[in-house]
């Protein structure tokens, strides 16, 4: 009896120890990771041109907060910032301007013109249709007859948030003549069970619902429907009509 206690005792033993091995981290280094993902986060929207995120960047080197101290980094963001009338930033940077050597500020200013030309190329690119995702395919609905339905995705290669994404399909006949043309917004779909089942003034008017907001590096998903089709189809083609910049920042300024 005393044989079978000390085994249990040993086993419960075990598994409080095994318990005790998930050790909290303290609340210092929670606080300190989300200061650092924060300005990571700001940093993106700084060098996709956001002169709020610029601002907190300038400050975030000047304080050395979420990064290491760094005044001639502080007064290159500053200075962009300050660019484009960001009146807190002009007077940061001011105050940094004291703080460095004639030759630093000189660097300063050459580098963050190099970064204001990597941030207007940057903003040149516009979303991308990946060709390999397209696909059409007819389908037969109980209201409108045969339908052609094309579908694939759009991505943002932008270092910026993208929304109101507006494509255009175009049906070809025989010759490479354009028969119609449907315009969508991306981000919209509807499954085919619906789509036979509905009228294509219903159709049309989903596809231009809402408008996806899609984020730099991501991708979002289009269809287009066509109804009434031309006998002679023989080809179609999907080309992008404009998107729009979102300027909505949660950073004040």
């Amino acid at each position: 009896m005393k044989i079978t206690h000390y085994i249990l005792f040993t086993i419960l033993l075990t598994c409080n120890v095994c318990g005790a091995s998930a050790i909290p981290i303290p609340a210092k280094e929670i606080g300190t990771d989300l200061i650092r993902q924060d300005f990571e986060e700001n940093l993106k929207k700084a060098e996709a041109g956001d002169k709020a995120a610029q601002f907190y960047i300038g400050n975030s080197y000047s304080a050395g907060i979420g990064t290491p101290k760094n005044y001639k980094h502080a007064y290159i963001w500053f200075s962009l910032a300050a660019a484009q009338g960001h009146e807190k930033a002009k007077v940061k940077q001011n105050d940094i301007e004291k703080k460095l050597t004639p030759q630093q500020i000189s660097n300063a200013q050459d580098l963050a013109l190099y970064k204001q030309l990597a941030i207007s190329k940057q903003n040149e690119l516009k979303p991308v249709i990946s060709e390999k995702s397209i696909e059409g395919h007819f389908i037969t609905a109980a209201t409108e007859g045969d339908l052609f339905i094309v579908t694939g995705k759009i991505k943002n290669p932008t270092a910026h948030t993208i929304s109101h994404v507006k494509l255009k399909g175009t049906l070809l006949t025989t010759g490479k003549i354009k028969a119609m043309d449907r315009t969508v917004f991306c981000g919209n779909t509807i499954d085919e069970a619906n789509l036979k089942k509905m009228k294509i003034t219903q159709i049309e008017k989903q596809l231009m619902g809402k408008n996806a907001i899609i984020k730099p590096g991501e991708s979002s998903q289009f269809m287009i429907v066509f109804s009434k089709l031309p006998a002679d189809l023989s080809n179609f083609t999907v080309t992008l009509v404009d998107s729009k910049k979102l300027q909505k920042s949660p950073i004040g300024p």
